[in-house]
């Protein structure tokens, strides 16, 4: 069987150039020319150009497939429609992109893009280096827009592959019939765009995360089955397969959903081709190109080594990046080998409330966590037009095999893995991206059959027919752009971008801030790092200082931090037994203020953590002279019972020796009422989650002063506050928001 081509001298030479940019990664110092500029470009050109354009069959020696367009006018068609695709979803992305970063990670991806830093396990390197190079790109808006952009670009240029696979798939599907193409681009056209903008697509493709790029590989993944599917003995067909074992390997870089594919691709040979199974060259190749796509996580291993600011359990070596790669810092089984012992309920939890809820938002338009997705937009039409393709593929069966399998993959097997805990805190929706792009391969198919049904019914009638393909149009997709609109129009969401800065702008100069989580850390570490704001504070993220890596960066990049640690004793720091004891702090100056602080066992009633000992450590070295500043995010872990030492100052609490200065509020006045930006706030941003939970902790500030003012029957500043309140959050009070930011302020996560 000889189907698999040679490759061409291209991936020799993109071996050539990873082989240099890896080289070039390693070149000291940290921040040099050749490791922050020349190896990402080098490493960008070699895995995403070089090597799968030497592994493409070439064309002049490839069996042409029975569905192949035979007239020019029909290819100038499928390619203008799919030009059409890109710009409709690119444009919307962009119209509604997010400003800056978002919460969570999207921060914290930005920050190690652009330094080049190792991210939390497992990752996301394609993600990374394809940010560091959007810092090039200096004349184009701001930094984390242009980190946004390359999601927005990724997931466009993922709609638009999936409309060729259609194509493809419908005209294989078509057989020798003579119908012309209308119904065919229809289709293609209605299911790309009505994926474009789904809810959870659209979602994800506003900021920097890699879930829209996992989108991208996924629809790659699905084209290259679908070509080797068409024809599996041309020659050439074999490179398909090696490609996407590449991809696989190469995928393992972006994110590991598309992993579950793999599976798929067996079953899917086997059904196909089950002699394919005996190509010794293929499973030779198969291999080496696996290992070569796995190599991009030597990455992290060269940059570790390095000592960069941002460098997550700190991977400087094979067994440390083993250790890396399989989560063990977590103790996370990445193997699964609890799998068979449920979380939660299969069909209650992981399976309707988890899965189905999800696939109800994108094509019925159920309920979007409230924020305005009903089900009188969308009327379900994406989700029976999907039924329809499904039962239209077994019709025709030519690949209706392929897609089940594909899309079982991606939706039965991960709802298996996933295995999804009760009430889990985050929604697990972008982990189905791929399987809603199996779904709508369905609505294409769907959109085919109804056209061809009712264009014969009609009497094939030109005009009728592109009447019924417009009327399709402004029923699928069109309706989900007007539907979900607002819901994913991110452009004046400021908040974490704002609550950033807001958070810094709390502390006074040389503060040391101590940080609860990623929503309160993460964009610090964006606006430090890469806008160089406020870089006098030093932000300390209290749960990472029980891990060395960040302890050794703060020593490293942190030198004049008021502690008496050294990398050796460091090294050595463990969760130590104590007994409960006091600790009495002079501050250093001619008035002497003791502040007694209760140590007690944090874990387990007898140990205290690593975190614990390093903060006692620097307060008992710095002795006031620096501001010390808890978020307020940390809310009710603050230890030592520095509670009743603390000043509310906004968005942080201050340790101070001096019970006067307790009792004023100066600093929170000044910094809500003059300091704060609220952008995103009191106008028609349909705000997230997590956006609503952290201003919560603007609300708690407001209803703090309401009730410092009511005490002192200061009317005038009252009311000034409360139109303040009243344009921030219309029709509400900060009488009624006080109840609700006691209990939720300190939300960070």
């Amino acid at each position: 069987m000889n189907n698999v081509q040679k490759p061409s001298s291209k991936l020799y030479l993109g071996l050539a150039v990873i082989i240099v940019g890896f080289v070039c990664l390693r070149t000291p110092p940290v921040d040099s020319f050749w490791s922050m500029t020349v190896a990402p470009l080098l490493l960008i050109l070699g895995y995403l150009v070089l090597i799968p354009c030497g592994l493409w069959p070439r064309r002049s020696k490839v069996v042409k497939s029975e569905n192949e367009p035979e007239s020019a006018n029909s290819r100038s068609i499928v390619r203008f429609t799919g030009l059409g695709v890109f710009l409709l979803s690119f444009l919307a992305y962009c119209l509604t992109l997010w400003p800056g970063p978002r919460w969570w990670d999207s921060a914290g991806y930005m920050a190690s893009s652009i330094t080049m830093g190792v991210d939390g396990a497992p990752g996301s390197l394609l993600l990374q280096l394809l940010g560091r190079l959007s810092w090039f790109a200096t004349f184009f808006v701001t930094p984390s827009a242009r980190l946004n952009l390359v999601l927005a670009l990724a997931t466009a240029l993922a709609v638009t592959i999936l409309f060729f696979t259609i194509v493809r798939l419908l005209r294989f599907m078509r057989g020798d019939d003579d119908d012309d193409d209308t119904a065919i681009v229809t289709g293609a056209l209605v299911a790309s765009l009505t994926l474009a903008f789904a809810v959870s697509v659209w979602a994800h493709a506003g900021y920097t995360n890699p879930y829209g790029l996992s989108l991208l590989t996924a629809a790659v993944l699905f084209y290259l089955a679908v070509r080797w599917w068409e024809n599996p003995d041309a020659e050439g067909a074999g490179n398909f397969l090696l490609l996407a074992v590449f991809i696989f390997g190469l995928d393992l870089s972006v994110h590991r959903s598309n992993l579950l594919f793999v599976p798929g691709f067996f079953v899917m040979v086997l059904l196909r081709r089950p002699r394919t199974f005996l190509s010794g060259r293929l499973w030779l190749g198969g291999l080496l190109l696996f290992a070569l796509g796995l190599s991009l996580q030597l990455f992290n291993m060269f940059r570790a080594q390095l000592d960069p600011q941002i460098n997550f359990s700190n991977p400087d070596s094979f067994a440390a990046l083993r250790d890396y790669l399989a989560l063990k810092q977590r103790g996370i089984s990445v193997f699964g080998a609890d799998l068979l012992q449920r979380k939660g309920s299969l069909w209650d939890i992981q399976i309707n409330h988890e899965y189905l809820r999800y696939l109800g938002w994108n094509f019925a338009g159920f309920d979007y966590e409230s924020l305005g997705v009903k089900w009188n937009a969308l009327y379900g039409l994406p989700l029976a037009v999907g039924l329809v393709g499904f039962l239209y593929s077994f019709v025709r069966r030519r690949a209706a095999l392929l897609i089940l399998i594909m899309f079982l993959c991606s939706s039965a097997l991960a709802i298996f893995y996933l295995n999804i805990p009760v009430d889990y805190f985050r929604k697990m929706d972008r982990h189905f991206l791929a399987s809603f792009m199996l779904f709508s391969v369905w609505i294409g198919i769907g959109s085919f059959a109804l056209l061809r049904l009712l264009s014969r019914l009609t009497g094939y009638r030109p005009a009728v027919d592109w009447l019924l393909a417009l009327l399709l149009v402004i029923a699928l997709p069109a309706n989900a752009l007007f539907a979900n609109w607002k819901i994913n129009d991110q452009s004046q969401n400021y908040l974490p971008y704002d609550y950033g800065r807001n958070l810094l702008e709390t502390c006074e100069p040389n503060a040391i801030l101590i940080t609860a989580g990623d929503s309160d850390t993460f964009p610090i570490w964006y606006l430090q790092m890469v806008e160089g704001f406020r870089t006098d504070v030093i932000a300390m993220n209290y749960p990472l200082l029980n891990t060395s890596w960040r302890l050794h960066s703060l020593l490293k990049y942190q030198p004049d931090l008021p502690w008496s640690l050294t990398d050796d004793s460091v090294a050595n720091m463990r969760p130590i037994s104590i007994d409960s004891h006091a600790v009495t702090i002079y501050s250093v100056g001619s008035v002497n203020l003791p502040v007694e602080l209760t140590v007690a066992p944090m874990a387990g009633g007898k140990f205290l953590l690593v975190a614990d000992q390093v903060l006692l450590e620097i307060l008992t070295t710095n002795r006031w002279q620096r501001p010390v500043y808890i978020s307020v995010g940390l809310g009710g872990r603050v230890p030592f019972g520095l509670n009743d030492y603390l000043r509310f100052d906004g968005l942080a609490l201050r340790v101070m020796p001096d019970p006067a200065d307790r009792r004023n509020l100066s600093a929170l006045e000044r910094n809500v009422l003059e300091r704060y930006a609220y952008r995103g706030l009191g106008g028609e941003t349909m705000l997230d989650r997590e956006s609503r939970n952290m201003t919560n902790n603007y609300r708690r500030a407001f209803a703090f002063l309401e009730h410092f003012y009511n005490e002192q029957g200061n009317d005038l500043a009252r009311e000034r506050l409360q139109e303040i309140v009243l344009n921030l959050w219309p029709a509400e009070s900060t009488t009624e928001q006080s109840s609700d930011s006691d209990q939720d302020a300190g939300d960070s996560d």
